[in-house]
């Protein structure tokens, strides 16, 4: 495996329960109802035993709570696209769920790329 894996989350993607959508969201063909809850399973990444699992997310409207597996995993935001390491929080089948707590009006996009990324552990030093 080379040190850097990139597994896309493109669609399906469910809105709120009304539909199921491509990704990136256009957000001029799906209702901006309040609040926007945007979807997506995957199943955990197989024969990763020394990688680590980070997932990238690329926000380009607001800050939406961003949950996995109902955890919020995001609590603060600097700079877009957000990465952080999610290898501890996988399970068999995974959930992750983007929400707006208010309508993203005037938006065209909600979201930007959002991946998985397998990287080689690095040796801890003792």
């Amino acid at each position: 495996m080379s040190n850097i894996h990139r597994i896309r989350l493109h669609g399906p993607w469910n809105v709120g329960g009304l539909a199921r959508i491509a990704h990136p969201v256009d957000c001029r063909s799906i209702p901006l109802i309040a609040p926007m809850v945007l979807t997506r399973e995957f199943g955990k990444p197989t024969g990763i035993e020394n990688e680590n699992v980070f997932i990238s997310i690329a926000i380009n409207t607001g800050q939406p709570q961003i949950l996995l597996n109902n955890e919020m995993i995001v609590t603060q935001y600097c700079d877009t696209p957000i990465m952080m390491e999610i290898t501890h929080r996988l399970v068999a089948r995974n959930q992750l769920k983007i929400v707006w707590q208010e309508a993203p009006l005037g938006a065209t996009t909600l979201l930007g790329d959002i991946f998985l990324e397998i990287r080689v552990a690095q040796p801890k030093n003792e």
